[in-house]
């Protein structure tokens, strides 16, 4: 049942293209009823070349019994008998036309089902794309980068495979070989029930071969994302591999998966074939049963040449379709496996939705407020313990602790990445849950370390897919960041293409171009997520100076390693193992807070200039 419902489902993507379906299921009826036509024309020829040619025995078919039919009859057989060698000609032009004819409609139909393949591939990328753009952040940590994309690269691919199939071949050769049998059938009915008695063992043997198909396929597909996973923490991680010299240690890891994704796409592999034995063994035992049984009519005179040569081509019409449908089968079996994977990323609900009366977050002033916040990525381990504290509009607030305190949660938890499993966050006094995620997000602006850039133009990246600004905004954002000389320099300035990730341009240059993004963006709020920790000296006194005139006005969320870049902050928010440790500006947290006091000291083993430094006891 739940095949069937997945069949359902792929064959639903065709129903924008319904009449191109009809046109592809005529075209592949035309091609067997012109087979059948062809197959037909051998058995008058050939009882007309041994001299065996009886029209009583047309008698028996349909409408031939009438006056009519009788009358017409006749007149074949008048007209056949009158000159042999013009019969022929008549009858093989006939088959060489019908051949012909069967040869356009098979073009037509390979054509169009080739289209409809692929326009179903297609239309299943844009969904499964939109689908994992709507996910939540956990999604990802959760499914992984390689597995993601494995779905994408060979899933879909194998759906593509099974439609493409089912146009070539599960639609034709069940035609065929329902036309090869009705031709038999209609030749010598005892003798077509003979020949296709082995027929359910066929069926027996797709079905149950079919399912372990389906099953090791589903494992190999797991197998390739876990190499596709292994690729890209190499490739990702290349220096540290190499630094730690641990060449051997990923070349093993990646040859054990390989391994396993060989032996499950070989147990595939050989249940796949293990059907192609079994249909071999049918079509032996029907064919060798026709020729004994057939072979002793034609002697005993109870069948011509030509019903006998008519009926082993119609048997050949019966199982070469057979051996290719049998194969057919098991390759939609795999094409399921992968059906399988794309619909369950299709049908995972976004953690983060927006409720049905959320609306549109209209320009705000940016003050923010956390409102007793506890939350976990698994929720029995709180990464945050209710925190409290609110960022005045235009205020620059710093957050600082140790590895793991909670900095970037906060930042996560203020986008919406998740929600929190207790309080809420206002900015403006509205909750962030009641707005769209899409409103609230274009009101916030983000620079982070891992600066994203795309094999793009330089203007492309910074106007970041927004074609609705013109080229003085980009060049005025750029300037802002301190990123126009630099610009200007490059090959085609704003025009040069600067390599996936921008991997033609320095660190500072990349983080320079992240700035101008947001910059152009102009949100009412910046969160500076370890936008400096990596620069030298001199990039980051030219990106500090362009921040300083940039958040003037401007509601600013600030984390750095580096404390010497937030000592300006209006306030700074000590967080320690999830909950405030403190808060305040640096020179009192420098006296009252021992965990900010310790970071600073380990930066720069001396207190701050013109603090007055109070000991345990004073305190």
């Amino acid at each position: 049942m739940e095949e069937l419902k997945k069949y359902i489902r792929i064959i639903s993507y065709l129903k924008p293209y319904k009449w191109l379906v009809l046109l592809t299921m005529l075209c592949s009826i035309l091609v067997a009823s012109s087979m059948a036509g062809a197959i037909g024309g051998i058995k008058p020829a050939a009882d007309l070349l041994f001299g065996e040619f009886n029209v009583s025995q047309y008698r028996k078919l349909p409408l031939m019994d009438t006056a009519a039919g009788a009358a017409l009859l006749d007149a074949v057989h008048s007209f056949f008998t009158r000159d042999k060698f013009l019969t022929l000609v008549i009858i093989s032009s006939v088959v060489v036309a019908l051949t012909a004819l069967r040869a356009v409609f098979k073009f037509i139909q390979g054509y169009t089902g080739g289209y409809l393949a692929n326009r179903l591939r297609m239309d299943v990328s844009i969904e499964l794309h939109d689908k994992i753009m709507d996910q939540s952040l956990s999604f990802f940590s959760k499914q992984g980068v390689g597995n993601t994309i494995s779905v994408f690269s060979y899933d879909i691919a194998l759906i593509h495979q099974g439609a493409k199939i089912i146009f070539d071949k599960i639609v034709l050769e069940p035609l065929n070989i329902v036309t090869g049998l009705t031709i038999a059938f209609v030749i010598n009915p005892k003798l077509a029930t003979l020949a296709v008695i082995g027929l359910p063992l066929v069926g027996y043997a797709i079905t149950r071969f079919g399912r372990q198909v389906k099953k090791n396929t589903r494992r190999s597909l797991q197998n390739s994302a876990g190499i596709l996973s292994l690729l890209q923490e190499s490739l990702f991680g290349i220096k540290i591999v190499k630094s730690f010299v641990m060449d051997d240690y990923e070349r093993e890891r990646f040859i054990n998966e390989n391994r396993r994704l060989l032996k499950n796409i070989m147990r595939a592999v050989r249940a796949r074939e293990l059907v192609s034995p079994v249909v071999e063994v049918v079509a032996a035992l029907g064919v060798g049963l026709f020729i004994l049984l057939g072979g002793r009519d034609v002697l005993s005179g109870k069948m011509s040449s030509g019903s006998f040569i008519a009926f082993y081509a119609a048997l050949g019409s019966v199982f070469t379709p057979l051996r290719s449908l049998s194969k057919a089968v098991s390759e939609i079996q795999t094409s399921l496996a992968g059906a399988t994977r794309v619909f369950a990323f299709m049908d995972h609900l976004p953690e983060i939705k927006d409720p049905p009366s959320a609306v549109e977050m209209q320009k705000i002033a940016g003050h923010v407020r956390f409102e007793g916040i506890t939350f976990g990525y698994d929720q029995k381990n709180p990464v945050i313990r209710d925190l409290t504290f609110e960022a005045q509009a235009g205020e620059k607030v710093a957050l600082v602790g140790l590895s793991g305190a909670g900095k970037t949660t906060v930042i996560n938890l203020l986008l919406r990445f998740y929600d929190p499993q207790q309080g809420r966050i206002c900015i403006d006094g509205v909750d962030i849950r009641s707005v769209t995620q899409a409103s609230l997000r274009s009101q916030i602006g983000l620079v982070t370390q891992e600066t994203i850039l795309f094999n793009d133009t330089v203007a492309n990246n910074i106007a970041f897919g927004r074609k609705d600004f013109p080229r003085e905004r980009i060049i005025a954002a750029a300037k802002a960041a301190n990123a126009h000389e630099f610009i200007e320099q490059l090959p085609q300035g704003y025009d040069t293409v600067i390599g996936e990730g921008g991997m033609l341009l320095s660190g500072g240059q990349r983080q320079r171009l992240a700035i101008a993004r947001t910059i152009l963006k102009d949100p009412a709020i910046f969160i500076l997520d370890e936008a400096t920790s990596s620069l030298d000296s001199e990039n980051e006194s030219l990106i500090q100076d362009a921040l300083a005139r940039l958040i003037e006005g401007r509601t600013t969320f600030v984390i750095a390693h580096r404390l010497s870049t937030i000592q300006n902050a209006d306030k700074i928010v000590v967080l320690d193992q999830g909950r405030i440790e403190a808060i305040g500006p640096h020179k009192e947290l420098y006296n009252t807070s021992p965990i900010y006091r310790s970071l600073y000291e380990k930066q720069f083993l001396a207190p701050p200039e013109s603090v007055e430094v109070v000991s345990e006891e004073q305190a």
